[in-house]
Protein backbone atom coordinates (compact mmCIF):
# COMPACT_ATOMS: atom_id res chain seq x y z
CA UNK A 1 0.00 0.00 0.00
CA UNK A 2 1.60 3.72 -1.04
CA UNK A 3 2.19 5.58 2.00
CA UNK A 4 0.83 9.51 2.22
CA UNK A 5 3.55 12.33 1.70
CA UNK A 6 4.26 13.05 4.83
CA UNK A 7 1.70 14.94 7.25
CA UNK A 8 -0.99 14.29 4.97
CA UNK A 9 -2.68 11.35 7.40
CA UNK A 10 -2.84 13.72 9.87
CA UNK A 11 -5.62 15.13 8.13
CA UNK A 12 -8.08 11.94 8.86
CA UNK A 13 -8.53 13.04 12.57
CA UNK A 14 -11.91 13.94 13.06
CA UNK A 15 -13.49 13.30 9.71
CA UNK A 16 -11.17 12.23 6.93
CA UNK A 17 -11.49 14.16 3.88
CA UNK A 18 -8.25 15.08 0.88
CA UNK A 19 -5.26 16.87 2.48
CA UNK A 20 -4.84 20.16 1.89
CA UNK A 21 -6.38 22.82 4.17
CA UNK A 22 -7.03 26.37 3.78
CA UNK A 23 -5.54 29.87 5.46
CA UNK A 24 -7.17 30.68 8.60
CA UNK A 25 -6.24 33.54 11.80
CA UNK A 26 -6.13 31.93 15.07
CA UNK A 27 -8.96 34.31 15.64
CA UNK A 28 -11.27 32.64 13.58
CA UNK A 29 -10.06 29.23 14.38
CA UNK A 30 -10.54 30.29 18.15
CA UNK A 31 -14.09 31.55 17.72
CA UNK A 32 -15.04 28.40 16.04
CA UNK A 33 -14.32 26.26 18.96
CA UNK A 34 -15.55 28.77 21.09
CA UNK A 35 -18.60 29.53 19.32
CA UNK A 36 -19.17 25.29 18.91
CA UNK A 37 -19.42 26.20 14.62
CA UNK A 38 -17.07 22.97 14.96
CA UNK A 39 -19.51 20.21 15.23
CA UNK A 40 -19.48 16.51 16.53
CA UNK A 41 -20.69 14.07 14.08
CA UNK A 42 -21.22 10.98 14.80
CA UNK A 43 -19.97 7.54 11.94
CA UNK A 44 -21.76 4.33 13.25
CA UNK A 45 -19.76 1.05 13.54
CA UNK A 46 -21.28 -2.20 13.52
CA UNK A 47 -20.47 -5.87 14.55
CA UNK A 48 -19.45 -7.93 11.40
CA UNK A 49 -20.71 -10.77 12.25
CA UNK A 50 -24.27 -9.87 13.85
CA UNK A 51 -24.86 -6.53 12.56
CA UNK A 52 -25.44 -5.19 15.89
CA UNK A 53 -24.73 -1.24 16.65
CA UNK A 54 -21.17 -1.30 18.41
CA UNK A 55 -21.10 2.43 18.44
CA UNK A 56 -19.56 5.23 17.00
CA UNK A 57 -16.38 7.35 15.83
CA UNK A 58 -17.00 11.11 16.56
CA UNK A 59 -15.67 13.14 13.37
CA UNK A 60 -15.49 16.89 13.48
CA UNK A 61 -17.40 19.72 11.15
CA UNK A 62 -16.91 22.97 10.96
CA UNK A 63 -20.22 24.87 10.35
CA UNK A 64 -19.61 28.06 8.87
CA UNK A 65 -20.76 31.51 8.86
CA UNK A 66 -21.68 31.45 5.35
CA UNK A 67 -23.74 28.19 5.33
CA UNK A 68 -20.85 26.01 4.38
CA UNK A 69 -19.46 22.94 5.97
CA UNK A 70 -15.76 22.27 6.34
CA UNK A 71 -14.30 18.53 6.54
CA UNK A 72 -11.27 18.46 8.66
CA UNK A 73 -8.86 18.34 5.97
CA UNK A 74 -9.69 21.80 4.89
CA UNK A 75 -9.31 23.23 8.77
CA UNK A 76 -7.25 20.69 11.01
CA UNK A 77 -3.84 22.17 9.10
CA UNK A 78 -4.54 25.64 10.32
CA UNK A 79 -5.91 24.35 13.69
CA UNK A 80 -2.26 22.53 14.34
CA UNK A 81 -0.21 25.44 12.49
CA UNK A 82 -1.69 27.85 15.07
CA UNK A 83 -1.14 25.57 17.97
CA UNK A 84 -5.02 24.73 18.91
CA UNK A 85 -4.28 20.60 18.29
CA UNK A 86 -4.90 20.15 22.14
CA UNK A 87 -7.94 22.25 22.21
CA UNK A 88 -9.36 20.67 19.49
CA UNK A 89 -9.07 17.26 21.28
CA UNK A 90 -10.44 18.10 24.52
CA UNK A 91 -13.45 19.62 22.81
CA UNK A 92 -14.17 16.95 20.95
CA UNK A 93 -13.49 14.41 23.83
CA UNK A 94 -15.72 16.95 25.46
CA UNK A 95 -18.66 15.81 23.19
CA UNK A 96 -18.57 12.35 22.96
CA UNK A 97 -18.48 12.16 26.88
CA UNK A 98 -21.65 14.44 26.74
CA UNK A 99 -23.39 12.23 24.38
CA UNK A 100 -22.60 9.30 26.42
CA UNK A 101 -23.59 10.59 29.29
CA UNK A 102 -27.13 11.55 27.96
CA UNK A 103 -27.97 8.01 26.99
CA UNK A 104 -29.86 5.64 28.71
CA UNK A 105 -27.79 4.22 31.67
CA UNK A 106 -27.85 0.42 30.77
CA UNK A 107 -26.41 1.38 26.91
CA UNK A 108 -23.40 -0.39 26.53
CA UNK A 109 -22.69 1.58 22.70
CA UNK A 110 -19.06 2.24 22.53
CA UNK A 111 -17.74 6.10 21.47
CA UNK A 112 -13.96 6.45 19.91
CA UNK A 113 -12.53 9.64 19.48
CA UNK A 114 -9.16 10.50 17.46
CA UNK A 115 -6.23 11.78 19.54
CA UNK A 116 -3.36 12.78 17.56
CA UNK A 117 -0.04 10.94 19.17
CA UNK A 118 1.64 14.47 19.84
CA UNK A 119 -1.48 15.37 21.95
CA UNK A 120 -1.18 12.22 24.06
CA UNK A 121 2.46 13.06 25.38
CA UNK A 122 2.22 10.93 28.00
CA UNK A 123 0.77 10.30 31.73
CA UNK A 124 -0.17 13.57 33.15
CA UNK A 125 -2.20 13.67 29.98
CA UNK A 126 -3.92 10.24 30.62
CA UNK A 127 -4.54 11.40 33.22
CA UNK A 128 -6.39 14.44 32.35
CA UNK A 129 -8.33 12.36 30.47
CA UNK A 130 -9.54 10.04 33.15
CA UNK A 131 -10.31 12.77 35.49
CA UNK A 132 -12.38 14.38 32.79
CA UNK A 133 -14.19 11.25 32.08
CA UNK A 134 -15.17 10.60 36.10
CA UNK A 135 -16.12 14.65 36.27
CA UNK A 136 -18.48 13.69 33.09
CA UNK A 137 -19.81 10.62 35.07
CA UNK A 138 -18.70 8.49 32.20
CA UNK A 139 -17.31 4.59 32.37
CA UNK A 140 -13.99 4.63 30.53
CA UNK A 141 -14.97 1.04 28.90
CA UNK A 142 -17.17 3.05 26.84
CA UNK A 143 -14.51 5.16 25.48
CA UNK A 144 -11.89 4.42 22.85
CA UNK A 145 -9.04 6.71 22.60
CA UNK A 146 -8.39 6.33 18.52
CA UNK A 147 -4.08 7.50 18.23
CA UNK A 148 -3.25 8.43 14.91
CA UNK A 149 -0.63 7.35 13.00
CA UNK A 150 1.27 10.70 13.33
CA UNK A 151 4.34 11.82 15.37
CA UNK A 152 6.76 9.12 14.15
CA UNK A 153 9.07 6.67 15.94
CA UNK A 154 10.45 9.47 18.14
CA UNK A 155 6.32 9.65 19.90
CA UNK A 156 6.43 5.82 21.03
CA UNK A 157 7.86 6.08 24.43
CA UNK A 158 6.11 8.99 25.44
CA UNK A 159 2.76 7.40 24.06
CA UNK A 160 3.21 3.98 25.52
CA UNK A 161 2.97 6.06 29.09
CA UNK A 162 0.11 7.45 27.88
CA UNK A 163 -1.79 4.30 26.71
CA UNK A 164 -0.87 2.16 29.19
CA UNK A 165 -2.24 4.81 32.00
CA UNK A 166 -5.99 5.02 30.36
CA UNK A 167 -5.72 1.29 29.61
CA UNK A 168 -5.37 0.74 33.29
CA UNK A 169 -8.28 3.18 33.94
CA UNK A 170 -10.54 1.01 31.70
CA UNK A 171 -10.22 2.67 28.77
CA UNK A 172 -9.81 1.17 25.07
CA UNK A 173 -7.06 2.42 22.43
CA UNK A 174 -6.40 2.05 19.37
CA UNK A 175 -4.09 2.38 16.91
CA UNK A 176 -5.78 3.94 14.34
CA UNK A 177 -5.16 3.88 10.29
CA UNK A 178 -2.90 0.99 10.52
CA UNK A 179 0.16 1.04 7.79
CA UNK A 180 -0.72 4.67 6.19
CA UNK A 181 1.86 5.96 9.13
CA UNK A 182 5.82 5.44 9.21
CA UNK A 183 5.60 3.93 12.62
CA UNK A 184 3.02 1.09 12.20
CA UNK A 185 5.07 -1.85 13.38
CA UNK A 186 7.37 0.10 15.77
CA UNK A 187 3.91 1.69 17.14
CA UNK A 188 2.45 -1.70 17.60
CA UNK A 189 5.02 -3.37 19.32
CA UNK A 190 5.48 -0.74 22.02
CA UNK A 191 2.14 0.51 23.05
CA UNK A 192 -0.53 -1.67 24.70
CA UNK A 193 -3.82 -0.91 22.49
CA UNK A 194 -6.33 -3.23 22.43
CA UNK A 195 -7.78 -2.58 19.49
CA UNK A 196 -6.36 -2.28 15.85
CA UNK A 197 -8.63 0.09 12.84
CA UNK A 198 -7.33 -0.51 9.11
CA UNK A 199 -7.51 2.52 6.72
CA UNK A 200 -9.87 2.40 3.88
CA UNK A 201 -7.21 3.02 1.89
CA UNK A 202 -6.77 -0.97 2.38
CA UNK A 203 -9.99 -2.31 1.91
CA UNK A 204 -10.06 -0.45 -1.42
CA UNK A 205 -6.88 -1.84 -2.53
CA UNK A 206 -8.25 -5.31 -1.32
CA UNK A 207 -11.27 -5.34 -3.99
CA UNK A 208 -9.05 -5.19 -6.90
CA UNK A 209 -5.92 -6.71 -6.38
CA UNK A 210 -5.21 -10.58 -4.92
CA UNK A 211 -2.14 -9.35 -3.28
CA UNK A 212 -3.65 -6.49 -1.44
CA UNK A 213 -6.39 -9.19 -0.31
CA UNK A 214 -3.26 -11.38 1.21
CA UNK A 215 -2.01 -8.11 2.76
CA UNK A 216 -5.32 -7.18 4.51
CA UNK A 217 -5.85 -11.26 5.51
CA UNK A 218 -2.21 -10.68 7.08
CA UNK A 219 -2.95 -7.76 8.85
CA UNK A 220 -6.06 -8.77 10.08
CA UNK A 221 -5.03 -11.93 11.48
CA UNK A 222 -1.55 -10.27 13.19
CA UNK A 223 -4.44 -7.91 15.04
CA UNK A 224 -6.39 -10.60 16.39
CA UNK A 225 -3.02 -12.47 17.66
CA UNK A 226 -1.92 -9.37 19.49
CA UNK A 227 -4.79 -7.06 20.57
CA UNK A 228 -8.12 -7.92 21.03
CA UNK A 229 -10.30 -5.76 18.48
CA UNK A 230 -9.75 -5.09 14.60
CA UNK A 231 -11.92 -2.51 13.19
CA UNK A 232 -11.92 -1.94 9.26
CA UNK A 233 -13.60 1.31 7.96
CA UNK A 234 -14.52 2.35 4.39
CA UNK A 235 -16.87 -0.71 3.95
CA UNK A 236 -19.22 0.76 1.33
CA UNK A 237 -21.04 -2.37 -0.25
CA UNK A 238 -22.22 -5.64 1.16
CA UNK A 239 -19.24 -7.58 -1.07
CA UNK A 240 -16.87 -4.97 1.10
CA UNK A 241 -18.55 -6.40 4.57
CA UNK A 242 -18.11 -9.85 3.02
CA UNK A 243 -15.12 -10.52 2.78
CA UNK A 244 -14.08 -8.57 5.85
CA UNK A 245 -16.14 -10.69 7.92
CA UNK A 246 -14.84 -13.77 6.07
CA UNK A 247 -11.17 -12.66 7.19
CA UNK A 248 -11.72 -12.28 10.87
CA UNK A 249 -12.34 -8.63 11.22
CA UNK A 250 -14.91 -7.44 14.47
CA UNK A 251 -16.32 -4.30 13.61
CA UNK A 252 -17.10 -2.40 10.46
CA UNK A 253 -17.41 0.88 9.72
CA UNK A 254 -18.35 3.26 6.44
CA UNK A 255 -21.34 4.34 4.54
CA UNK A 256 -22.80 0.73 3.60
CA UNK A 257 -23.98 1.36 7.73
CA UNK A 258 -24.43 5.06 7.28
CA UNK A 259 -22.77 8.56 6.37
CA UNK A 260 -21.59 10.56 9.69
CA UNK A 261 -24.18 12.61 11.00
CA UNK A 262 -25.15 14.95 13.67
CA UNK A 263 -25.67 14.38 17.36
CA UNK A 264 -29.69 14.35 16.98
CA UNK A 265 -29.85 12.36 13.73
CA UNK A 266 -27.35 9.72 15.64
CA UNK A 267 -29.85 9.69 18.64
CA UNK A 268 -32.69 8.23 16.08
CA UNK A 269 -29.93 5.87 14.50
CA UNK A 270 -29.73 4.22 18.47
CA UNK A 271 -33.34 4.71 18.26
CA UNK A 272 -34.52 2.77 15.16
CA UNK A 273 -31.39 0.08 15.69
CA UNK A 274 -32.85 -0.47 18.92
CA UNK A 275 -36.03 -1.21 17.49
CA UNK A 276 -34.78 -3.56 14.83
CA UNK A 277 -32.87 -5.48 17.39
CA UNK A 278 -36.16 -5.75 19.60
CA UNK A 279 -38.56 -7.10 16.55
CA UNK A 280 -35.60 -9.45 15.34
CA UNK A 281 -35.90 -10.93 19.12
CA UNK A 282 -39.75 -11.19 19.37
CA UNK A 283 -40.40 -12.34 15.61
Amino acid sequence: MLRPPNGQQRTKAWGGGKPGGQRFSREELRGALLGQQIQAYFQPQHCATTGVLRGAEVLARWHRPDGSVLAPAEFLPAIEREGLLESLTDYMLSCAFDCIAAEERESTLLMAVNVPARVATGVHWAQSVADHAYHAGVDPGRVVIEITEDGGELCNPALAGAVAQLRLRGFNCAIDDFGSGDSSLDRLLQVPFNELKINRSMLVEARAHAHARCLLASTIAMARQMVATVVVEGVETYMDLDMVRSLGCHNTQGYLHSRAMPKAEYVKYIAQQNLAGLGMRTG
